[in-house]
């Protein structure tokens, strides 16, 4: 008999080759499976696709201990399917601040701040004193050189007043994104190294005008352009290339920087004491590309006034050009605005209250319009309180912080003789230190004398003469 034989027809040897089979093939088809699951939770992912990625990949991980680039992609997948905090505990586990980690952990980490920076950095700063030495931590272990990195590290190094270590990043990486001679620019510009930063325009220059000649409808190179010639006092140049911009591909972002391009003229005519016909033309240039420009807008308020007192003529122009804009297809609402504080310096509160209803009509988001509204509606001739309630508790519940708002709602409320609810808001808007806290420590003395409080009012009005003495 043969040794094959002779295994094969030995009971326990038999069962044991036999077992191994059995298990082997077990084993092999339950890691088939657990492919198949980690495969499909990435196709699903790919599909966007998201909860039946999660599924997927639920099953997988049950099984399997996952590996940093895994844990990173289930961070995706939480991060996908609305699991933030889950998400970010994966994450801080990947890229921790006392150890190495997993690169694109820190590299999320990296984008996460430096976008916080850059929409608010001295909030961020104040709420975490650490956050650029975390920035930088995590910077450190990214390992990435792409341009936004590149930016953050040179964003990092300014804030810490590392300007060298700051231009020196710019300085390399301008050669691969030119955009980046602009930020370099700003950082001469606010060292007060001016020849450099012209240096650093005059680099990006003839990038960016052969990209606009090479592609005339590359709006974002076009922008920079504008933007380069601007610094430069090119003006010409700039008013040039953005007005054949707004004629091939009027995009918002051409709008707005044709814009801000004329209100720049505009504020260069200020100091220059320039005539009021010539300011009132750059107005009327921005406000005919971006209508809802809060900013001209404003700027037209104030040169109303101004005009109204130099040139009645130009005064009346400015206000024929708002109600213009109010009686197209498209009525922005802040003209309207605009408009009833015209119509205000006029004494005429009755067109004030039309504009200011027109407006929150166009855009019922806006509680600082309802605001003013119920403010007019409450001191009118004939006053509207229910109206002005409706209204102030509306902004308020949008605004609750605003002292502005906390005041109309207080005088309302005292208006209708409600004087405890009255005193509460008062109080509130003393508490968010408002500008004119003479005038609501007064509001408040008068409502506390109808509550019988006559020492808390006199303290009050004790507090408005301090105010008011301060103020001369």
């Amino acid at each position: 008999m043969g040794i094959k034989d002779w295994l094969w027809t030995t009971p326990a040897l038999g069962m044991i080759v036999f077992l191994g089979f059995v298990f082997g093939s077990t084993w092999l088809r339950s890691e088939s499976i657990n492919y198949q699951y980690h495969q499909q939770a990435r196709k699903a992912y790919a599909k966007c696709e998201f909860k039946l990625a999660r599924q997927f990949f639920e099953r997988y991980q049950a099984d399997n201990e996952l590996t940093s680039a895994q844990k990173f992609f289930w961070a995706e997948i939480l991060s996908k399917t609305d699991d933030q905090e889950a998400a970010a505990e994966v994450i801080d586990e990947l890229a921790p601040l006392n150890e190495g980690g997993f690169g694109l952990a820190h590299l999320l980490k990296v984008k996460n701040i430096y976008a916080r920076l850059l929409a608010n950095s001295k909030q961020l700063i104040k709420d975490d004193p650490q956050v650029l030495k975390k920035l930088k931590w995590h910077l450190e272990h990214c390992e990435d050189e792409s341009t936004p990195t590149m930016e953050a590290w040179a964003l990092m190094h300014s804030m810490m007043g590392e300007i060298d270590e700051s231009i020196n990043v710019l300085k390399r990486s301008s050669e691969k994104e030119p955009k980046h001679y602009l930020i370099l620019a700003n950082i001469y510009n606010n060292a007060r190294r001016i020849e450099e930063r012209n240096e650093a325009l005059r680099k990006a220059e003839p990038i960016f005008e052969a990209r606009v000649k090479l592609d005339r409808l590359d709006t974002e190179s076009r922008l920079i352009l504008a933007d380069i010639y601007v610094k430069q006092s090119k003006f010409p140049e700039a008013e040039k290339l953005l007005t054949e911009g707004m004629v091939l591909a009027p995009e918002q972002s051409l709008k707005r920087a044709f814009a801000s391009f004329y209100l720049l003229q505009f504020n260069l005519l200020q100091k220059q004491d320039a005539p009021l016909e010539k300011m009132m033309q750059c107005l009327n240039n921005a406000i005919r590309a971006e209508p809802g420009n809060s900013t001209v807008l404003v700027n037209m308020m104030r040169l109303f006034k101004k005009a109204k007192k130099e040139s009645p003529e130009s005064a009346d122009q400015l206000k024929k050009s708002l109600q213009s804009m109010v009686t197209g297809n498209q009525q922005p609402a802040l003209a309207h605005v605009a408009l009833s504080q015209i119509q205000l310096a006029q004494g005429e509160e009755e067109k004030a209250v039309f504009h200011l209803e027109s407006a929150i009509q166009i855009d019922d988001k806006m509680p600082l319009i309802k605001n003013n509204l119920a403010w007019l509606l409450a001191h009118q001739r004939t006053p509207d309180l229910n109206r002005a309630l409706q209204l102030s508790k509306e902004a308020a519940q949008r605004l609750p912080g605003n002292p502005s708002v906390r005041d109309t709602l207080g005088t309302v409320l005292m208006k209708l003789e409600r004087y405890e609810e009255a005193s509460k808001e008062f109080q509130l808007a003393l508490n968010a230190e408002p500008k004119d806290g003479a005038s609501i420590h007064i509001k408040l003395a008068e409502v506390l004398d109808f509550m019988d409080m006559g020492e808390m009012a006199e303290a009050h009005r004790a507090e408005a003469a301090q105010l008011k003495q301060a103020e001369e």
